[in-house]
């Protein structure tokens, strides 16, 4: 004699995987966001670093918008990953802002903080920094 699942089982797996689901996603929109805005903070933190050495050549901060022209001033290879970054347009100061949907954020360095530290006068509009 076979035995199967009845129509009560398989509702319960469902209602249950339902649940876990209702939990599960909105954690992995929060932590996406979070994950783009270090990786932001990270490329923000090199620009910093590699304006030392620019403004040690040319007597200046590095003043450049879209990421290609701070890339080749910089001689750095920093993938955008749905940020813009901008340099220099505010007072010495790097932006990167991403609007990809829910993960929104925008951090900024200040040029002329200390690099020592591992996120350099870092301020954003949506959260602590990372």
């Amino acid at each position: 004699m076979r035995r199967a699942f009845t129509l009560m089982e398989l509702l319960l797996v469902v209602v249950i995987i339902g649940v876990m689901a209702g939990f599960a996603i909105p954690n992995y929109g929060k932590t996406t966001r979070r994950m783009r805005a270090r990786d932001a903070t990270t490329a923000l933190t090199m620009i910093s670093g590699g304006n030392v050495v620019y403004k040690a050549r040319t007597g200046s901060n590095l003043s450049a918008s879209p990421l290609s022209a701070i890339n080749t001033a910089l001689s750095l290879n920093i993938v955008a990953n749905q940020a813009t970054y901008e340099c220099g347009a505010t007072a010495n100061i790097c932006t990167a802002t991403s609007s990809a949907g829910a993960s929104d954020f925008k951090v900024s360095v200040d040029l002329t903080a200390d690099i020592s530290s591992t996120n350099p006068s870092c301020t954003t509009s949506n959260s602590s920094c990372p």
